[in-house]
């Protein structure tokens, strides 16, 4: 008799940044058997983080904004990593400042890079 059972192949996600570390996640829970590829030393991708002596740096973008439910479910599951950032807003033509809080806006903790490792 002949097994019918039906392997899942083995899949490559290229980069370990936000959205690849995230794409393999979602696929190992489905069952696939996941290799990430990244070309430099850490994860993070756009939200690569630096130390040296101590300090640290973000060297990517500044914040992660979420229009995506489930997204918006994942980043508030994991308060370790991420925390909602409200910054002041500046209008320099008005001479006015205001808080948005419309704007939902997501940081990584202690650095940008740590959102990386929540996945």
């Amino acid at each position: 008799m002949r097994n019918n059972v039906i392997q899942k192949p083995t899949l490559a996600v290229i980069g370990a940044g936000l959205a690849g570390l995230r794409c393999a996640a979602l696929l190992a829970e489905a069952g696939y058997a996941v290799t990430v590829f990244e070309k430099s030393r850490g994860t993070g991708g756009r939200l690569a983080s630096s130390r040296l002596d101590g300090l640290t740096t973000d060297l990517g973008i500044p914040y992660i904004e979420t229009h995506q439910p489930d997204f918006h479910h994942w980043l508030q599951t994991h308060s370790e990593q991420v925390q909602r950032w409200q910054p002041c807003e500046s209008d320099f033509s008005l001479s006015a400042s205001h808080v948005n809080p419309a704007r939902e806006l997501w940081v990584g903790v202690p650095r940008s890079s740590a959102i990386t490792r929540a996945c």
